[in-house]
């Protein structure tokens, strides 16, 4: 419920969180029935964990924690053990379960929040690898059924991205965030040649070439959908469009 956010970003506004949980690992380290039970050791491993991360010029709170989950796991093992020493075990049994059952509904709604948090456009994701998985998928699935014959070579070409970075002030020159998100989403079109085999060679253009005779024309949408378009025929759209 509390994320709002699933970009991938330094987020100070979390180290707040941060300190005062290695605060209160570090008062619990100094209760002695606690640190007999390993909340110590577990601080130790949880830090030892973290520190050849913290150096790294780029990382995520999704990549570079996951490592040290267990030694925080040791932390709420240790814990849990101190409170339910007197406590009915059939108790401690209801809330572990209990425990159990809310992470596993909280993992599920941040699953579907990072799948569906939408970004900048309609269509867009805010998660780059989801985001990017979805526009590789439209481009190949209307790729594929655009039945291109074997051997073709594709200039792939998205003037829609290119007007949506201009009005965002991109200059014309530059290639904006919407055109390096289909080049990445397409590794620079070899995504379409590992997954349609009839494809020969695919490039990215900004310009469209009516002399380039040899090519399809795949014009791309920001979203991946597209149309494979011969160069005459794309010659024709952009006439009467102009018109």
């Amino acid at each position: 419920p509390t994320v709002r956010d699933v970009s991938d970003r330094v987020a100070p506004e979390q180290s707040g969180w941060a300190f005062g949980l290695l605060a209160g690992w570090l008062a619990a380290s100094c209760v002695p029935a606690l640190r007999r039970r390993g909340v110590l050791a577990a601080l130790g491993a949880y830090v030892a964990l973290l520190l050849p991360v913290l150096v790294l010029g780029a990382h995520t709170y999704h990549y570079y924690l996951v490592i040290a989950l267990p030694a925080a796991a040791a932390l709420i093992a240790a814990l849990a053990d101190f409170a339910f020493t007197r406590a009915p075990r059939a108790a401690a049994w209801v809330v572990a379960i209990t425990v159990a059952a809310l992470l596993a509904w909280n993992g599920a709604l941040l699953s579907d929040r990072i799948e569906n948090t939408p970004f900048k456009a309609l269509g867009l994701r805010a998660d780059p690898i989801v985001d990017r998985a979805l526009i590789a998928t439209n481009a190949v699935d209307d790729l594929r059924a655009a039945n291109l014959p074997n051997g073709a070579n594709l200039a792939i070409w998205s003037p829609q991205s290119q007007a949506m970075s201009a009005n965002e002030g991109v200059p014309a020159e530059r290639e904006g965030y919407y055109e390096s998100n289909l080049r990445s989403a397409l590794l620079d079109g070899l995504a379409l040649r590992v997954a349609l085999p009839q494809v020969g060679q695919a490039h990215f253009v900004r310009t469209f070439d009516p002399a380039d005779s040899l090519s399809w024309w795949v014009v791309l949408r920001y979203d991946g959908h597209l149309r494979a378009l011969a160069p005459g025929e794309l010659a024709r759209v952009i006439a009467r469009a102009e018109q």
